[in-house]
């Protein structure tokens, strides 16, 4: 059996969509695959870039796990040092 997967870094390079449209279009994109039985979605995490990666993917996760029903919602990464440690504990 395939493990299907289905990732989002949110990037928006200037030529493309802006990034509302994206973030407000992947919860819908999320809940599709979810639907047609993908297995995993995945976040991606980076700060500082220009064409809006992801800066806060464990909010992310939740606005994308409350769309979903099976998939499991999991991070591509969590940059610890950039963080607190009392938030992401109870994040």
């Amino acid at each position: 059996m395939v493990d299907t997967m289905l990732m989002f870094d949110m990037r928006a390079p200037s030529l493309g969509a802006a990034p509302r449209d994206l973030y407000a279009a992947a919860p819908e994109m999320a809940a599709y695959a979810d639907e047609k039985g993908i297995d995993r979605i995945s976040v991606c995490e980076h700060h500082g870039a220009e064409d809006s990666f992801m800066p806060c993917n464990l909010l992310y996760c939740a606005v994308l796990a409350a769309r979903t029903k099976r998939a499991r919602i999991m991070t591509n990464a969590l940059i610890l040092p950039l963080h607190d440690p009392v938030d992401v504990a109870e994040q």
